[in-house]
């Protein structure tokens, strides 16, 4: 059986672009609109499981772990932050049971930051009112 060439092409371009995340995970909701979560979810595994997997699974990908916050102690919630050429990707892992973890993940492009406000321009501080210097009148 032969495919035709646009399969190929087709095939070619979504590779290229495809993300290979982690396997063991079951997707509760997903959005591509690229304004929220675009996948949120459990894993059958402990939350250092899915941490080391993940892990795994950015790293071959090429990504670079940047910074790693805590969100709360009670269930070991915490923010992962990688980048990729111009890309942010940020992890969010916490602990379900000590066998069940849940994730939720997102990618952010650094050249559109339409998802942060610009911050304004602070006005320049007024000049203080000087006194008149004793003796000059001014």
């Amino acid at each position: 059986m032969r495919l035709p060439a646009y399969c190929f092409l087709l095939l070619a371009m979504f590779s290229a672009s495809a993300f290979s995340s982690p396997l063991n995970r079951t997707v509760v909701t997903g959005d591509a609109s690229g304004k929220s979560w675009r996948e949120a979810g459990t894993m059958p595994v402990s939350v250092v499981a899915a941490q080391q997997a993940w892990e795994v699974a950015l790293r071959s990908d090429g990504w670079v772990l940047l910074h790693v916050i805590p969100l709360e102690t009670k269930n070991t919630r915490q923010l992962f932050v990688w980048k990729k050429n111009r890309e942010t990707f940020l992890l969010c892992l916490w602990s379900l049971s000590p066998s069940q973890s849940g994730f939720m993940w997102g990618i952010a492009d650094d050249v559109r930051k339409d998802f942060m406000a610009k911050p304004g321009i602070l006005p320049a501080p007024a000049r203080p009112k000087s006194s008149p210097m004793p003796g000059t009148g001014r």
